[in-house]
């Protein structure tokens, strides 16, 4: 900026007269003679700032409290790496029926992601009403082995639950006949309302895309409406249920396709869904007790 104030006359200048090109080059010499004033100052003003920096730097006290500074900012990035969620005194639990590890292992992804915001969660099943003789006519025996260990569901214990994940696998379009018979046994609960006001969520599997993984899951949480209960469903803040992929996941509640051949579930969408899922219901509960 100060070097173009160090400009020479226009060509124009020439053809002016004697008297105004005097005064014309009298004002031309003033500026350039401020310009260099100006370049020169500040260009001393720039080198006297870099001098005292570098005595900054070279100072010890300078140097103590660029330490400190930077302690005190590795102790903050530590801190926050240390944040642990505050637990709650919310309680979730995730009733589910399985004839295979599908349901079993979504709910288990669903426990962690209600666990990760630090509220308890506890895994109940409902009974199995199918005969030995139809369990070996399956092949389900080593399945259902991997989930005896979870305690039967007892319905007078849902009461000291603040909210509830149902799964059970799509058999013709619906839900099991033995969640569908848990369900059925809530009359006395119905009754007192004692079940009003709770949070609720539903999970299903099948085994190809067009079983009826979204219609399981929208009758499984008709009962509930009746129950009072708060149906919470799946955002589509989880956009991965957008994909055009073979995952079962709708914004009713998480879902899974389950290969019988290879037995897993086809995608790990559908694990992250219910891990979402359960996120999501947990946050709310927790929102909801922490109000009363």
């Amino acid at each position: 900026f100060f070097f173009l104030m160090i400009r020479r006359p226009p060509r124009s200048t020439q053809s002016r007269s004697s008297a105004a090109s005097d005064v014309y080059k009298r004002q031309v010499s003033t500026q350039s003679t401020w310009g260099i004033i100006l370049t020169l100052f500040y260009i001393n003003m720039g080198a006297c700032n870099s001098t005292k920096k570098k005595d900054q730097k070279e100072n010890p006290t300078y140097q103590q409290a660029q330490g400190n500074q930077g302690a005190n900012n590795q102790q903050l990035a530590n801190q926050a790496a240390k944040v642990e969620v505050a637990p709650s005194t919310a309680k979730i639990a995730i009733v589910f029926h399985a004839y295979d590890s599908s349901i079993y292992t979504l709910a288990k992804e669903a426990a962690a992601g209600i666990s990760a915001v630090g509220v308890h969660v506890e895994l109940r099943r409902v009974p199995e009403t199918l005969t030995a003789d139809q369990i070996a006519q399956r092949g389900i025996q080593a399945q259902l082995k991997d989930f005896e260990s979870i305690k039967v569901a007892d319905p007078d214990e849902l009461q000291q639950f603040d909210g509830f994940l149902f799964g059970s696998p799509v058999i013709f379009g619906s839900l099991s006949a033995q969640l569908k018979s848990f369900i059925d046994a809530l009359g006395q609960l119905w009754m007192k309302g004692a079940l009003i006001g709770k949070t609720v969520g539903s999970f299903t599997s099948a085994e190809y895309l067009h079983a009826g993984l979204e219609t399981e899951v929208f009758l499984n949480l008709i009962p509930f409406m009746h129950l009072g209960m708060i149906v919470v469903g799946l955002p589509y803040s989880f956009q991965e249920q957008s994909l055009p992929e073979r995952h079962g996941v709708s914004p009713y509640g998480g879902g899974a396709i389950y290969s019988q051949k290879e037995k897993k579930i086809v995608s790990d969408i559908s694990l992250r869904a219910v891990k979402f899922q359960g996120e999501h219901i947990a946050k709310l509960t927790k929102k909801m007790v922490a109000k009363h």
